[in-house]
């Protein structure tokens, strides 16, 4: 849809009511689309001392990362990648975290490769 056919407007709001078209494009999800979304996460804290970051269904035309922060109140906060970004499988990817810092932030992010 954007640099596409339709040559939608980049910056205009995606269908979902979340992303921009750009977002959309990015995230590899479909921006006519209301229920295209970015994919669910699913956290587990076990085993003792890792947590598990879920990213279910992920494209294989993406690439999918987790980033931490100890302290949201910089501005803008200071994101740093944790681990390795992930190829996409078409299904889930399983990001294995060492939870070894008190009062840390995570967030995942999809990319282009």
């Amino acid at each position: 849809h954007y640099n596409g056919p339709t040559n939608a407007n980049p910056s205009a709001l995606a269908s979902n009511g979340v992303n921009t078209v750009l977002e959309a494009w990015i995230a590899d999800l479909n921006p006519t689309n209301a229920g295209s979304v970015f994919p669910p996460i699913a956290l587990s804290n076990a085993p003792n001392g890792q947590m598990w970051i879920v990213v279910n269904p992920t494209s294989t035309a993406r690439l999918y990362e987790v980033s931490a922060n100890t302290n949201l109140i910089g501005t803008p906060a200071s994101w740093s990648m944790y681990g390795s970004a992930l190829t996409g499988s078409g299904a889930s990817v399983t990001f294995v975290l060492t939870n070894d810092a008190p009062q840390r932030n995570y967030r995942t992010g999809v990319r282009l490769p």
